[in-house]
């Protein structure tokens, strides 16, 4: 009975010691939190921005263009030799003279043919030019990150509009060279009318002749009227001959204007035969198909809309030179300069430590989609060559602004300060300590350049009794005040500026 005693009392004093022992711990751990130690060693000011990886020279796929490049070329070069040839009155002139003849033509067919004239603009009948632009659809597209070779195929693009247009064009175009023979025929037949016409003019002038001959010997009266009416005869001949010479003109302008409005329409529709051949997108070099991205973000893929004046579907990158794209904000900007290392790391890849060097940085900020701040464009140009690294991986980038070697820091919750901006710290010896505060850096650590020794345990927030702390470094204080002083003529200055 007494054994059992005993035994029951050293376990209770040991489940009382090991209460006391896992209080203690507990209390331990609790006021660990309170306190930092000061740390020496390495200072990087740095600055941590997220981007995404591009390359430095790619191709561009692109839909296909209404109007040629060379065309585009030799329309311009048409233009210039136009603007300096205005001095020539002449050639002006004449110019002039076959815009009004031209336009004549199409306003006399108008009124036949209807719409088809008004569909058809001045230029080379083979330029291609009166193609209507509209925007496109693409209607399929090869995943993104296939590697394709050159010709390979890459995507269709929705034909319906330009096929309908074409057949439209054919349409109009054979009802257009059904015009033109018949003009053709009916000029023919009013040509025979009129050379018959002049004709006969002549038999009645010869008719006419001779009985002005025969009325020599008549009376005076009779003379005369036999001259008036072989002078008439004469006077109709010439105006059968002049009208004819008129009507010859005419028709023969007319047919030219059909005809040239013939030839324009068929090189519109040679131009939509080869156009609606580039619907089928064909990679242009060997390599890796990456989608277009627009302003947003956004990808063009199956369904979006590619408009002629951005054709680009998607590019094929130079993985040879790989870059990394940030926008730093107009906070940090400042700190940011050409030349500046980076040290670069992948969500894809995390293990993977790359190092880069600022290349470029915009003299413009924008505002991108969904945010109030502007930012500022900056390429890093990231070291060596990875064949695992891929357009449009998110990179982590940290830009190193300035290391500073064997500085003494803390945390910046410990730092503290006055009313009259003097900062302190509490240490856990029940000091009040002035320091003396220099840079910061993006893990909200801060350099100390006087007032703290390596080692020494400071408050991380406020202790319960600060009015117990002792005051130590009073010896900084004016050193403090100068450099305020400083600061603030140096903002005063800016501000006058």
């Amino acid at each position: 009975m007494k054994k059992s005693f005993i035994t029951t009392g050293i376990i209770a004093i040991a489940l009382i010691l090991v209460l006391v022992f896992l209080n203690y711990l507990s209390a331990v751990k609790k006021h660990s939190y309170w306190f930092a130690e000061t740390k020496q060693g390495k200072f990087e000011i740095a600055v941590k921005v997220t981007g995404e990886i591009i390359a430095e020279h790619s191709v561009d796929i692109l839909a296909p263009s209404v109007v040629r490049e060379e065309e585009q070329s030799q329309d311009q070069q048409e233009q210039d030799h136009r603007h300096s040839d205005r001095g020539q009155s002449g050639q002006s002139s004449q110019s002039s003279q076959g815009r009004r003849t031209y336009i004549a033509g199409l306003s006399e067919y108008s009124s036949r043919s209807g719409s088809l004239s008004s569909t058809l603009t001045r230029g080379s009948s083979r330029s291609g030019g009166d193609i209507r632009l509209m925007s496109l659809r693409i209607t399929d597209l090869v995943p993104e990150g296939t590697i394709v070779k050159k010709g390979d195929y890459i995507g269709l693009l929705d034909k319906t509009e330009y096929s309908n247009t074409l057949k439209s064009y054919r349409e109009q175009l054979t009802d257009y060279k059904s015009e033109l023979e018949l003009r053709i025929l009916d000029s023919a037949v009013m040509f025979s009318e009129f050379r018959d016409d002049i004709k006969n003019q002549i038999f009645l002038i010869s008719e006419a002749e001779m009985k002005y001959r025969n009325s020599k010997y008549e009376a005076p009266d009779i003379i005369r009227k036999a001259e008036i009416n072989l002078e008439k005869a004469k006077m109709v001949l010439d105006q059968k001959q002049r009208s004819y010479l008129l009507f010859k003109a005419k028709i023969h302008q007319s047919i030219l204007n059909l005809q040239f409005q013939v030839e324009q329409l068929e090189g519109t529709i040679e131009r939509l035969d080869e156009l609606l051949g580039e619907f089928t997108i064909k990679a242009p070099v060997d390599g890796m198909v990456i989608y277009k991205r627009d302003r947003y973000g956004n990808r063009r893929k199956i369904g979006s809309m590619v408009s002629p004046y951005d054709r680009v579907i998607a590019t094929i990158p130079d993985l040879s030179v790989l870059l990394s794209r940030v926008y730093i904000s107009e906070i940090d900007i400042s700190k940011i300069s050409v030349g500046l290392p980076v040290e670069i790391t992948l969500d894809a890849f995390p293990r993977k430590r790359l190092k880069g060097t600022i290349t470029s940085v915009a003299n413009i900020g924008e505002t991108l989609p969904n945010a109030d701040t502007k930012v500022y464009e900056t390429i890093i140009r990231l070291d060596g060559n990875d064949p695992d690294l891929r357009p449009t991986m998110t990179t982590n980038n940290k830009i190193i602004i300035k290391v500073i070697d064997n500085a003494v820091y803390i945390p910046t919750d410990c730092l503290h300060s006055t009313p009259d901006s003097i900062p302190f710290v509490y240490t856990r010896k029940g000091l009040k300590q002035i320091v003396i505060p220099g840079e910061v850096n993006d893990e909200r650590q801060v350099v100390i350049k006087q007032g703290l020794k390596p080692g020494t345990s400071v408050y991380v927030i406020e202790p319960a009794d600060p009015e117990n702390f002792r005051l130590a470094g009073k010896e900084l204080i004016p050193v403090i005040k100068e450099i305020n002083k400083s600061r603030s003529s140096y903002s005063s200055l800016a501000l006058n500026r």
